[in-house]
């Protein structure tokens, strides 16, 4: 019998997750749709094609750390965690 943590679902913290936030269970439009963007695998070529050129215009000095939101206290990792 598999347990689970107050609050957690047995699928994962994900589904537990979409749970909450929409009691019929289906996500927000916002989320679904972005969802959907991440999961573009069509973007992938375009997106890998100027990561370099991103990087290297914004990827250090003070547009990088107003773009990661350094300014409001984020933690460094959570920009750099992959998604």
């Amino acid at each position: 019998m598999e347990t689970t943590a107050p609050g957690e679902h047995p699928r994962g913290a994900h589904a537990s997750e979409e749970k909450r936030m929409d009691p019929i269970g289906q996500p927000p439009v916002i989320v679904a749709w972005t969802r959907r963007l991440e999961d573009a695998t069509a973007l992938d070529a375009p997106v890998q094609a100027i990561e370099f050129h991103i990087q290297k215009t914004f990827g250090t000095g003070a547009r990088a750390s107003a773009l990661r939101g350094d300014w409001l206290g984020h933690p460094k990792w959570l920009s750099t965690a992959p998604a």
